[in-house]
């Protein structure tokens, strides 16, 4: 029998004694570099069986330091892992990694934690120092001392005493333990939405080609779908899926009845892909699922069972999290005792980036080397893997859905390990950070995918998170209002940031009515979005041409018509119907808008009354069946506007809203029933909380009231004059540079375009920035060179004035008389961070609005999505 170590037996108390809470890939990985030192001991706790079946990448660096023993049993087929572990020939362009690169090392994590902890326990060099705790107990001393002994009841308690460090990588237990130790600093749990995984057998080996062409992994992306072989000793095959392409709308309709039952940890057993046990309500929608998942499958020729009832389902929501503390002091036995945390109890990213496993086993293999490192100096220890972990932060968490195809993303996980021949029998073998460039810089010289993953010079990003909580925010205090509701206005693709990406987040947090200015934007919304749902309306601003009414029809979108003193207007609808004899589903719904002082869309004040009512009676003479007349538009002009006699008024929005009242009310005396009443301008809501001026009018009419909100959805600030009390909206986008080169420029030397800008007489650093006016910066922002008065742009969090006039694709930033900013830092123009640059103020100094700047920004400046808790004052509006 196997012993700890019984008392007065081979204790040396200099041994390493590691305790390791959580018997996963990244607890297995960690006791195994550990045991690596002859006088290192492990026990390590563990709750679950090792049934997890889900198929995860890990970086090369791991893969190729695991035992011998666990990579055979991993990557048993030798094709597979031929192709993972030889050397590779750098003239072989598929080796080197790219956004669609396939042969990352794939692991089944069940099969991989059951291997890996038979090992520790059989292999002669490690057997007799791990200790292997099946369940898990309390974080005090005498419930771990008792499960220990109940499974080693030699163990003497002096040797837990002497207990070297204590890890953490069971994210379930981390979880109590960090309440207990008040550890909660962080991001906490943020739900990305659902997830499915597929997983089932094929013996077949994978070489991932599909008719001579490697299989396109952005494709199948596209669609909702990751794809995983393992080609390990159970042949696993994982497809792993979300919302995404047509699986977006089936997704959203997702029953609780499924989730529960193809949740884990359940005891009735994996759900199969014939939904065996499920009621008819969500088999009805389980079919629709499996229909495009087999679709898809075929598309992309993926082969799946014939009997597809041995393809097990599982459910797991998809979250994002992390925890700045990863390392701390705790009390144990009596003693200070290091506490370190890695894996799930670290953080985690989005399951369908499949960097979460991997993300702890790179953490596992840096602290073993800080251990070997420093030694016993755990201060050292725990500061150097703070600066590490504080860098994944930075670089993998709040990042997009294009995080794996980043240039550093690929090294760290697929370059790093290897070694590299290049011509003339030189090689190189990757190991650490320092090598990073050279990877960049042979990757370029030998492939023409390169740019496909270099950073861009412009990126803007887009705050997913930031975006939700504005719209959810504003559906919140509609309601309050009234019981009103908001039309979200994506016009100008949803003003430069996606109309598609706007649309689904805000028809996913409520909203049943989007806008949009052009009937070519409504039609794509219609067709490639979930406004395809017919519970969806979408209107157009644009005043339908005849050709145009049929489009309209068929897509179920609803024109805006003018009022006019004869009702001239409706003349378009009554020519554009005739000998058309087309059935609809449902009538055309026509809104009508009613000019209180805009000025784009009608006439003198004094006849609007009784034009709406001509209009709107000349509508109705129209088949009903045809023809339905929706409501009532009007559009908000400013706070301050000026009157007839070209004097100001400063209430100019109540002067509107008292006109659409008097409309209203006219409407109503002559027994017109009005569905529905919308305005054009958040600020009536927000400052003028405009449905209460209605509410007793409704109650009667039994008309419904929206505000159309486009500049509140983005969090851009409205009017700067109405010192409103500070409203829960941030800004959701942030647009930053490259640093292109950095140089000094001896004193009183001009720079840029008109040398309107000189150099203090000691000199300055300089730095160019890869982005101009072409970029979407406006040329006329002033560029003064006093963080006070001019343009700004912030630097490692730090802010420094522009000089100079912006160039084309280039501005000048002065840096100050020293500086350690360097090439390829980034700057950022405008971001939601309260230490950075606003988007309102660039609009200030440049003569703009924040709206202008947002969607002039051009199309070939990439937007790259992220979701980041909001960590900034609301903007005051």
């Amino acid at each position: 029998m196997r012993y700890f170590a019984s008392k007065n037996e081979n204790y040396n108390p200099s041994d390493h004694h590691y305790i390791i809470i959580g018997g996963g890939p990244v607890g297995c990985y960690l006791a195994y570099k550990l045991l690596t030192n002859a006088n290192s001991r492990v026990v390590m706790f563990e709750n679950k069986k090792f049934e997890r079946s889900q198929v995860i990448r890990i970086p090369y660096a791991v893969a190729n330091d695991l035992p011998i023993d666990i990579k055979n049993k991993m990557w048993c087929n030798k094709e597979t892992y031929s192709r993972i572990f030889d050397p590779a020939l750098s003239t072989d362009k598929n080796f080197w990694p790219k956004p669609d690169y396939s042969f990352w090392p794939w692991i089944s994590i069940g099969t991989f934690q059951k291997a890996f902890i038979h090992f520790l326990k059989t292999n002669a060099i490690f057997k007799d120092r791990f200790f292997f705790i099946p369940g898990e107990g309390d974080f005090t001393n005498n419930n771990w001392l008792k499960s220990i002994q109940n499974v080693y009841p030699n163990i003497d308690a002096a040797i837990l005493g002497s207990t070297r460090v204590i890890f953490c990588t069971c994210g379930i237990y981390a979880k109590s333990l960090r309440q207990e130790l008040d550890l909660l600093r962080g991001k906490m749990p943020q739900i990305k939405g659902h997830g499915i995984y597929l997983i089932y057998q094929n013996k077949t080996t994978e070489n991932y080609i599909r008719n001579a062409k490697p299989m396109s992994y952005a494709e199948l992306a596209e669609n909702g779908i990751s794809y995983a072989v393992a080609n390990n000793s159970n042949y696993d095959v994982q497809l792993y899926t979300y919302p995404e392409g047509n699986l977006t709308a089936i997704f959203d309709e997702i029953p609780e009845e499924f989730i529960q039952r193809a949740s884990y940890n359940q005891n009735l057993g994996a759900l199969d892909m014939l939904g065996t046990g499920l009621s008819n309500d969500a088999k009805k929608w389980f079919e629709r699922y499996k229909h495009e998942i087999v679709t898809t499958c075929a598309k992309f020729e993926i082969p799946l069972p014939i009997d597809l009832k041995r393809i097990k389902i599982f459910y797991a929501q998809r979250t994002e999290y992390y925890w700045e503390d990863v390392a701390t002091q705790i009390s144990w036995q009596g003693n200070s005792k290091p506490l370190f945390f890695l894996g799930d109890s670290a953080g985690s990213t989005d399951y369908k980036l499949g960097l979460s496993v991997g993300r702890g086993l790179l953490s596992a293999q840096t602290l073993s080397e800080l251990l070997t490192k420093y030694t016993n100096d755990f201060s050292k220890i725990i500061s150097d893997f703070k600066i590490y972990w504080n860098d994944i932060i930075k670089n993998e968490f709040n990042k997009s859905s294009q995080l794996t195809a980043e240039p550093k993303i690929l090294y760290n996980y697929l370059i790093k390990g290897r070694d590299v021949i290049f011509p003339e029998n030189s090689h190189i073998h990757f190991t650490g950070n320092e090598q990073y460039e050279t990877y960049l810089d042979k990757y370029q010289q030998i492939s023409s995918d390169f740019y496909r993953t270099h950073e861009a010079n412009v990126i803007l990003l887009i705050n997913t998170a930031a975006l939700k909580s504005n719209i959810k925010y504003l559906i919140k205090y509609s309601k309050k209002v009234a019981n009103s509701k908001i039309v979200a206005v994506v016009k100008s693709n949803g003003y430069g940031l996606g109309a598609k990406l706007v649309t689904d987040i805000a028809i996913r947090a409520g909203i049943d009515f989007i806008a949009t200015a052009k009937l070519e934007e409504a039609i794509k919304l219609r067709n490639s979005s979930i406004a395809k749902d017919n519970r969806v309306r979408i209107m157009v601003f644009d005043t339908p041409l005849p050709h145009d009414i049929t489009t309209y029809v068929m897509n179920r979108i609803e024109p805006i018509l003018p009022s006019d003193q004869n009702g001239n207007s409706i003349e378009l609808l009554e020519n554009s119907l005739v000998n058309k004899p087309f059935l609809l589903s449902s009538p055309l719904k026509v809104h009508i808008m009613v000019d209180t002082g805009m000025r784009r869309d009608g006439g003198i004040i004094s006849s609007v009354p009784e034009s709406v009512l001509k209009t709107v009676k000349r509508l109705q003479c129209l088949e009903k069946n045809r023809v339905e007349f929706a409501g009532l538009a009007t559009h908000l002009a400013c706070h301050r506007c000026t009157d007839y006699q070209g004097e100001e008024v400063i209430d100019y929005r109540i002067l509107q809203l008292q006109r659409l009242q008097n409309v209203f009310t006219y409407l109503l005396a002559n027994k017109i029933h009005v569905p529905l009443l919308h305005i054009g301008g958040g600020l009536g809501l927000l400052a003028e909380q405009w449905p209460m001026q209605f509410e007793a009018l409704i109650k009667k009419s039994g008309t419904e009231l929206y505000t159309r909100i486009g500049h509140g959805l983005y969090g851009m600030e409205l009017e700067k004059d109405l010192n409103m009390a500070s409203s829960q909206l941030y800004p959701v986008a942030e647009l930053n540079l490259q640093v292109r080169n950095i140089f000094f420029v001896d004193g009183n030397e001009p720079v840029s375009y008109g040398g309107l800008w000189r150099t203090p007489k000691e000199g300055a650093w300089i730095a160019t920035l890869s982005g101009g006016w072409a970029d979407g910066i406006p040329y006329t922002t002033q560029t003064l060179g006093k963080s006070e008065s001019g343009m700004v742009v912030s630097i490692h969090h730090e802010l420094y004035p522009v000089i100079g006039k912006i160039n084309m694709n280039a501005m000048m930033v002065n840096l100050g008389s020293k500086t350690k900013i360097k090439a390829g830092d980034r700057a950022v123009i405008f971001g939601w961070k309260s230490d950075e640059p606003q988007l309102n103020n660039l609009a200030e100094i440049s003569g703009h609005i924040s709206a202008s700047i947002i969607a002039n920004i051009p199309a070939h400046v990439p937007r790259i999505l992220v979701s980041e808790e909001i960590n900034k004052i609301p903007l005051s509006i």
